[in-house]
């Protein structure tokens, strides 16, 4: 049996991490935050395989908290998600060092398909070997 790899979610809206909670811990260890600053640090304490993060919180948000886990972990994947999707919402997560953007609500089978392709497909460009 593999180890349950280290999963935070970072949602300032306790019922969307209970309800991700409920679907996602039989796959993963299940870590919380509930707005940037938490989140950035639970990821001084801890590494992480992979972040789902939201964009709109109190005090820094997703965006800012993305920049500044990047800058510690590049080597950590991280998902946002955002009830205000938009391409330059997207386009922002991308540059500021994101895997990918996903809407509010979304389908679980897609959230799953990207959480998956994160955690394979993963080469942050800040890790390339000489």
């Amino acid at each position: 049996m593999t180890a349950k790899k280290n999963l935070l979610i970072v949602d300032d809206d306790i019922a969307h991490r209970t309800m991700l909670r409920i679907l996602l811990d039989w796959q993963y260890e299940i870590f919380e935050a509930d707005d940037g600053s938490s989140a950035i640090k639970e990821a001084n304490k801890r590494d992480f395989d992979l972040i789902l993060m939201d964009v709109r919180m109190p005090g820094i948000s997703g965006l800012e908290a993305l920049e500044q886990i990047t800058a510690l972990r590049p080597h950590v994947p991280i998902l946002i998600m955002t009830a205000y999707y938009s391409n330059e919402i997207a386009e922002q997560a991308k540059e500021k060092g994101a895997f990918g953007c996903l809407g509010k609500p979304f389908d679980f089978e897609e959230l799953k398909l990207s959480m998956e392709r994160a955690l394979l497909c993963w080469r942050p460009q800040q890790a390339v070997m000489p």
